[in-house]
């Protein structure tokens, strides 16, 4: 692929990233893999690579305004939440610690095995459980995100799978 046509398929993809917080693996991976003729297992380390890439700068952005709820991210990484939801949870009042945890795992292994869903089921989760601000809402996914795909890539970045 014309390094050109690599520096234009990565822009739309970061704008679409920094629009949206998706976009990395479900735009990315299928076009290394159709227009860059790679293997999927290489698709998917590049595209988590590219991922953390732009989740990092995007996180420190939206952090840096004050779109971030830490809070939920280390709830779905999991840890310990503290109370203070921007308004009334999904699931408010109830135990959910066991759903949370389980749905934390399910988003991780599929952002693994794809690179697909840092963002789009990471969004999606946030939306049931956590009704929160557009802002907000993109901020903390692409944060969120930016944890899995960290943890995700180094089985791939270990084997080679990241061009």
């Amino acid at each position: 692929m014309h390094f050109v046509s690599i520096v234009a398929l990565d822009a739309l993809v970061g704008l679409v990233i920094g629009l949206t917080g998706e976009g990395s693996g479900s735009l990315l991976t299928p076009l290394l893999i159709i227009l860059a003729r790679k293997s999927p297992a290489e698709a998917v380390g590049t595209s988590l690579a590219f991922g953390f890439t732009t989740k990092l700068y995007g996180s420190w952005s939206f952090f840096r305004r004050g779109l971030v709820r830490l809070e939920l991210i280390k709830r779905l990484v999991p840890h310990r939440l503290r109370p203070g939801i921007e308004r009334r949870a999904f699931f408010a009042g109830k135990k959910f610690e066991g759903l949370l945890i389980l749905i934390g795992f399910v988003v991780g292994a599929v952002v693994s095995t794809t690179s697909i869903g840092s963002g789009a089921l990471v969004i999606s989760v946030l939306v049931i459980l956590f009704p929160l601000r557009a802002g907000t809402l993109v901020g903390t996914s692409v944060v969120t995100g930016l944890v899995l795909i960290a943890v995700s890539s180094l089985p791939y970045a270990a084997m080679g799978n990241i061009d």
